[in-house]
């Protein structure tokens, strides 16, 4: 897009500290999943729970990286308005063998694939 005129930001800010965090939580916690989506609430409890209060971005953080890549002369590239992101950032950039968060997903899909029954 760049020889078009139009520069291109990437905003990463991960989790946001808002209220709907508390909202998803409260109704994963009012209403317990079974089967399949047993273990999605284990999941999900570090995105919904006490650890977007803990590691998510302001709200204030993400909307100044936003303004920032709006209206500054020089944006940068990308904005991690969290630091947690900036670390995800960092695992992204490390090939698959050495990544330890993609090996730890890959173990999860295959051990949550094995316990409903089916292989790929």
């Amino acid at each position: 897009m760049e020889p078009l005129g139009v520069s291109v930001s990437l905003i990463e800010p991960g989790a946001t500290k808002t209220r709907i965090g508390g909202k998803t939580h409260d109704s994963l916690n009012s209403n317990r999943m079974g089967g399949v989506y047993a273990g999605l609430e284990d999941y999900l409890e570090p995105m919904t729970g006490e650890g977007i209060d803990e590691y998510g971005a302001s709200p204030e953080t993400t909307s100044a990286a936003i303004a920032h890549a709006i209206l500054s002369r020089c944006p940068r590239a990308t904005y991690f308005p969290s630091w947690v992101m900036f670390i995800g950032m960092i695992f992204a950039a490390m090939p698959s063998p050495l990544n330890p968060f993609r090996l730890s997903v890959q173990a999860y899909q295959i051990k949550k694939s094995i316990a409903i029954g089916w292989n790929r």
